[in-house]
């Protein structure tokens, strides 16, 4: 992501307008590639897939739609994203069509499953509760990311590696984090990074923030005036993270500033 200064946005394309339809897509879209792991994704559904994998190119993933992608069952991605424009009604619906597609995903790869709901708070947490009982299948860090003003829901998870489902991680303690409720059009987590002449400092606590449990966060690395570090900021190749300059003027100062 390329430097930004102060209250200059770094997207290419238009916000669409609050209370329109695009809006919804765009917020949409957004929350799904914060949430992507890797550059290759996979998207399938009846939600809009044409319009997600758009977005994501436009973001440099290598977005491929299914089935139109031609897939012969040998291909596996960083990211599959099933979206529907309405979630099924029933646990066992939503448990077909994650277990259906995840041979398309390489083991740490990441599933995001996307659904709109009726309108409301109850909806939501009803909808929330249906799609915890469909995962029975190995997944840990599993978030939940409800879009209340639009009445969608995000449930968002890895594919375990080694094998183990969501109760043994559970029973452990260290898998099935919960790390967000509502990311409309912002992560669930926010993290100001203010730096000075310190690039290797800079690139072991950015490093320190892409290896944490929870990845729904956005990362903002304020340069107080200091020597250009925005190649190590680039080297991440990560869209989460954004880069900023401002002039010397003290910690609190690059602070106050986001």
């Amino acid at each position: 992501m390329k430097p930004a200064e102060a209250a200059v946005s770094d997207r290419s394309f238009e916000i669409p307008a609050p209370g329109t339809p695009e809006r919804l897509e765009y917020v949409k879209n957004d929350a799904i590639s914060l949430l992507a792991s890797g550059k290759d994704v996979l998207v399938f559904g009846d939600g809009g897939v044409e319009s997600t994998a758009n977005y994501l190119r436009k973001w440099n993933f290598n977005a491929v739609v299914k089935p139109a992608a031609g897939l012969t069952g040998g291909e596996v991605f960083d990211t599959v994203c099933l979206e529907f424009g309405k979630l099924p009604d029933m646990p066992e619906k939503i448990y077909n069509l994650i277990e259906g597609n995840r041979c398309f995903l390489r083991p740490g790869g990441r599933m995001i499953f996307c659904a709109g709901t009726d309108e409301g708070e109850d909806a939501l947490q009803i909808a929330e509760e249906r799609i915890k009982k469909a995962l029975s299948v190995p997944a840990v860090e599993l978030c939940f990311h409800r879009l209340n003003e639009y009445g969608c829901v995000l449930c968002s998870f890895t594919r375990d590696s080694a094998g183990e489902g969501t109760a043994a991680a559970e029973k452990r303690g260290d898998g099935a984090s919960s790390c967000g409720e509502d990311i409309s059009g912002n992560a669930a987590i926010t993290i100001l990074m203010p730096t000075w002449n310190r690039p290797e400092l800079l690139r072991q606590a950015i490093e320190s923030v892409v290896k944490q449990h929870c990845q729904c966060w956005k990362l903002l690395v304020i340069n107080d005036g200091g020597e250009d570090v925005f190649p190590v900021v680039e080297s991440f190749a990560d869209r989460r993270i954004s880069y900023y300059t401002v002039p010397h003027g003290g910690k609190a100062a690059a602070l106050n500033f986001a």
